[in-house]
């Protein structure tokens, strides 16, 4: 937060604020911290934080189709993602922008529930966690997620071949899909709904975990149930949180 004129600025941002901090002009002596004042600088701030937000929107996308198309290589590198998820609901906040939270705000129900209330050490060695209101969306909403996520399964794996199949494999295809709903899903175990878009597939981990491989036909209508599901899920997202947000 930046405080008043003769105070230094503290910033609650990224881990890893050296693109910020490079930003800001040098300081008057090497003993001294570089400062910039609201009140002599607030062009450059707000352009910093508009750069920032910007960039940070393409890792926690407003849309469906821009989350879906991430891949592991387009994150944000860092050993511990949970760290960014928790730094950026919390920068959302403080920079005021809303747009975020509920692609952040997702991310974190990915976070085991200790990290999740613990938080983490920032390089300056304060403890950044969620606010008592933000952790309260994310356990609520992760709960809600679990639910919608066993409901999508049902749905993605209903007994009801692909059209194209019924006059090849249609009865074997159909035996896999009620395979597929007894079964544990997947030696992964835990939702397919949350989490990283590029970790979440019912399909690939039937396919590759538990050998039921079904034809190409139905395969890709089961991605595409998939997909229609997630994509329900995301319209969501914004309730499930609690969130008044346009997305």
């Amino acid at each position: 937060m930046l405080q008043a004129k003769t105070c230094r600025p503290a910033v609650t941002s990224l881990e890893g604020r050296g693109d910020v901090t490079r930003s800001l002009p040098a300081a008057a002596s090497a003993d001294e911290p570089p400062v910039v004042y609201i009140t002599e600088r607030p062009k450059f701030l707000e352009q910093l934080v508009r750069q920032v937000a910007d960039y940070l929107t393409s890792q926690y996308p407003t849309t469906y189709e821009a989350y879906a198309a991430i891949t592991v290589e387009d994150h944000i590198p860092g050993s511990d993602p949970s760290i960014h998820h928790i730094a950026v609901v919390n920068l959302a906040t403080l920079s005021d922008t809303p747009s975020l939270l509920p692609s952040a705000l997702f991310a974190c129900c990915s976070i085991p529930p200790n990290r999740l209330v613990q938080g983490f050490e920032r390089e300056d060695g304060v403890q950044e966690q969620l606010s008592l209101d933000d952790l309260t969306r994310v356990l609520v909403g992760r709960a809600d997620l679990t639910k919608l996520d066993a409901e999508a399964a049902v749905a993605i794996f209903r007994p009801w071949p692909s059209p194209c199949c019924r006059e090849i494999q249609s009865k074997n295809c159909l035996e896999l899909l009620q395979t597929a709903l007894v079964k544990p899903f997947g030696s992964r175990n835990g939702p397919k709904s949350f989490g990283p878009s590029w970790e979440l597939s019912w399909v690939t981990d039937y396919v590759i975990d538990m050998n039921i491989l079904f034809c190409p036909a139905c395969e890709k209508l089961i991605a595409r149930r998939e997909d229609d599901k997630r994509r329900d899920i995301w319209k969501r997202l914004p309730s499930i949180f609690g969130l008044e947000v346009d997305t």
